[in-house]
């Protein structure tokens, strides 16, 4: 079966969202290879931990936001325990990469979990999703590629929305806190393609101004999750009364 992408609904003008899915288009073909100039090991790690995060047995709905060319959505998708599995992706170039390796892997194993496979074109700041539509969902490798810290904001507060009350968040970051990490990036950020990074400090303020408590911080690269450039945090639901997923500007600073 042909793996069908779906488009977002809405189709922007040409702004910075469009140049940094067009770089994304770009790099699709060997996005997270060894020949990318990353550090495909460190990132290989990152999305074990995440994979392993995701709560044991779990049969409900999983969206991975900033799926890319789906490193993490075909292995999520070889376990096949769920009952429907989104990737979704606003740079279609890596969607299609990602489409030609699910019908290869359908191909090759029948795997029938494919079935339950569906790919979406959007931005993460305005998912075509209902509200509580994913028991678990996850997001790693992408936060720092976003726009802004507003688009973070808006980001983070949709996967909030999209979560059910009894699910779970499982988000990755690359870590400011880490002298390397925060050096690079600042070094080769680009309007074209941002590379942003933020703290766990900062991202669990977020998080609890969306009604969402941290549970779990794992570090990889270095085993302190202060310092590592890599943290992985799995967080649920706090018991906070009425919470919203309206993130107020009065959090911390991203980079203390």
């Amino acid at each position: 079966m042909k793996q069908q992408v779906v488009p977002s609904d809405t189709k922007p003008s040409r702004t910075q969202h469009m140049r940094i899915a067009e770089s994304f288009d770009k790099l699709s073909p060997g996005y997270g290879t060894p020949t990318d100039g990353g550090r495909p090991d460190l990132q290989a790690k990152v999305r074990k931990v995440a994979a392993g995060l995701v709560a044991k047995g779990s049969h409900g709905n999983i969206l991975d936001a900033g799926c890319g060319n789906g490193a993490l959505t075909l292995s999520l998708a070889k376990h096949g325990h769920y009952s429907s599995l989104v990737g979704v992706d606003f740079s279609w170039g890596m969607l299609r990469v990602l489409a030609d390796r699910v019908e290869a892997l359908e191909d090759q194993r029948g795997h029938d979990s494919v079935e339950r496979l569906h790919l979406s074109q959007a931005l993460l700041e305005r998912l075509p999703f209902a509200s509580g539509a994913f028991d678990t969902v996850i997001c790693v490798n992408t936060l720092h590629n976003l726009c802004s810290e507003e688009a973070v904001r808006m980001a983070v507060g949709e996967l909030i929305r999209v979560c059910k009350a009894n699910g779970e968040l499982i988000l990755e970051i690359h870590n400011a806190s880490n002298p390397v990490v925060r050096r690079h990036f600042a070094r080769y950020s680009k309007p074209h393609m941002p590379t942003i990074p933020y703290t766990v400090k900062w991202l669990r303020s977020v998080l609890e101004q969306g009604g969402f408590a941290v549970r779990r911080k794992v570090p990889v690269g270095l085993p302190v999750a202060t310092i590592a450039p890599f943290v992985v945090i799995k967080a649920e639901r706090a018991n906070l009364g009425n919470s919203q997923s309206r993130l107020s500007s009065d959090v911390d600073s991203p980079f203390c």
